[in-house]
């Protein structure tokens, strides 16, 4: 049970409860400012603690125990394990599938599907449709969206607008499948059935994804210098053919992960099974390149798998005489995702003493009591969500924690449990990727080598999504009301009688 309190306390001052709140945005704010780009690989981590740290201090000076905040904070990095696990995964697979020649393979048969005018609409559209058959989002953008980026680079696109049309489709696609795990977990937290949640989400899904697509292929339109664009993709082709041997076996490895992603086997034997189908491709595919990584070392008794092992824990690291392209293909390992889990890990005790010192919970019963219209009342869950995930820095615990708080409110109002599952999802699945210092924008901002300030405001899938939501929760439309409700309070009925905006 994750972040629960162990005993009950009077709930502590609004005041104290924001201010834990308004330092760690403070503070994090600054972080980035002063160090931009290398702000994840420590500054941000020691806003958190330091925030963490104030949250304790503000809990125990009103007689908290310090035992219940450490259980806290192990309960909240407990929820992040899975995550950590294939953050770990996703660095060696992403090393080992460069040197095995997949992604190249992946990057050089992709460059033919390349339009100077339909890149970006183009990246978007490919990504929607594998999140969609494979359920997950940040597994697509490690695969395709890397392969995506690395076009872009290659050839001159923007990489910002490039990295925000792979979050857009990935997380539509992870949004809308059943095969998603977050997916899921919002049906289930809210009471609801998964396919009805599916569809109370289309409507202002698919009308988010086409506004997006709409405006990559105006961006596409409008950039300029795409005949040369258009020449360089062929000398990508030649620097990838001259450096690995490229085949279509090599796409092999991404089938069969996809095939085990669709027949749902879990996220973590999955990866481990396309890490290992990579180590062999390399062996037999991609000797020399191999057999170089393991001459950087004096020793190697047994060179290929001195170099398998050397990709898979420190990256790849090419040299194939072209700068450009080098830094773009030097990249994964299990060792460049280390920052990653010390994000994790601050985020999560910063979550986990905001929780278990109920300042997290004063602060979402400060936004839901004057919830008087089930209008106001989803709007207020889109902004427990966002609470709830710039404290957390988790997706899931954005969709757990105020699932469970609001559910008893929804059933309340006489509306259908869709409603909560549809708000969690806005607010938290498709905004994570958005927030630095959630596992989602760090693992995005690892993978594709885009911060995440650079390619969120180029994300408009999920801009326009969390706009939608919050116009709909304003204007009290797209309410689904629940016909089974029975016997509901006095104010439940009232609202149960009001027109239907659905």
């Amino acid at each position: 049970m994750p972040l629960t309190r162990t005993h009950q306390r009077p709930a502590p001052p609004l005041a104290m409860a924001m201010t834990p709140l308004v330092v760690a945005i403070a503070s994090i704010t600054l972080m980035i400012y002063m160090f931009q780009g290398e702000s994840l690989g420590g500054p941000v981590q020691l806003a958190l603690i330091g925030s963490a740290a104030l949250a304790a201090g503000l809990a125990m000076a009103r007689g908290e125990r310090f035992s219940v905040l450490k259980q806290g904070i192990f309960e909240g990095i407990n929820v992040s394990m899975n995550a950590i696990i294939i953050i770990l995964l996703v660095g060696g697979l992403i090393g080992v599938w460069i040197l095995s020649g997949i992604v190249p393979s992946m990057i050089y048969y992709g460059s033919f599907l390349v339009s100077g005018d339909a890149f970006y609409f183009s990246a978007c559209l490919i990504c929607a449709i594998i999140a969609v058959s494979i359920g997950s989002s940040l597994t697509t953008a490690g695969t395709i969206g890397l392969a995506l980026i690395t076009i872009a680079e290659s050839v001159g696109f923007s990489t910002a607008i490039t990295a925000g049309a792979i979050v857009s489709g990935s997380y539509f696609g992870d949004k809308l499948s059943p095969l998603s795990d977050t997916t899921n977990l919002s049906a289930a937290v809210s009471g609801g059935e998964l396919f009805r949640h599916i569809k109370a989400m289309s409507r202002t899904v698919f009308a988010s994804l086409a506004i997006s697509l709409v405006l990559y292929w105006i961006i596409g339109l409008l950039a300029t210098g795409t005949s040369g664009n258009l020449e360089r993709i062929v000398e990508l082709r030649s620097l990838l053919d001259a450096n690995f041997v490229i085949s279509p076996l090599l796409l092999a490895p991404l089938i069969a992960v996809l095939i085990l992603a669709y027949c749902k086997v879990d996220a973590i034997p999955t990866l481990f099974i396309g890490l290992m189908m990579g180590a062999l491709a390399a062996v037999l595919w991609q000797s020399d390149n191999t057999l170089r990584l393991a001459a950087m070392s004096d020793n190697s008794m047994l060179p290929l798998v001195e170099g398998v092992v050397r990709s898979i824990s420190n990256g790849y690291v090419a040299t194939t005489g072209d700068a450009h392209f080098d830094r773009i293909l030097s990249k994964g390992g299990m060792y460049g995702m280390l920052y990653m889990l010390w994000l994790v890990v601050a985020a999560m005790s910063f979550g986990g003493v905001m929780a278990s010192s109920g300042f997290l919970g004063r602060l979402v019963e400060t936004l839901t009591r004057h919830a008087r219209t089930p209008g106001t009342l989803v709007l207020s869950t889109h902004l427990a969500c966002l609470t709830t995930l710039l404290l957390t820095g988790s997706q899931y615990m954005g969709n757990i924690l105020p699932g469970r708080m609001f559910k008893e409110k929804y059933e309340e109002f006489g509306l259908a449990p869709e409603n909560l599952s549809r708000a969690l999802e806005d607010a938290s699945t498709v905004v994570s990727p958005l927030i630095p210092w959630t596992t989602c924008g760090a693992f995005l901002t690892a993978t594709l080598g885009v911060p995440t300030l650079l390619y969120a405001p180029f994300a408009f899938f999920s801009l326009t999504n969390l706009m939608l939501a919050l116009a709909c929760a304003l204007l009290g439309r797209n309410i689904l009301r629940d016909i089974d409700a029975r016997s509901l309070p006095t104010a439940g009925k009232r609202h149960r009688e009001q027109p239907d905006h659905a």
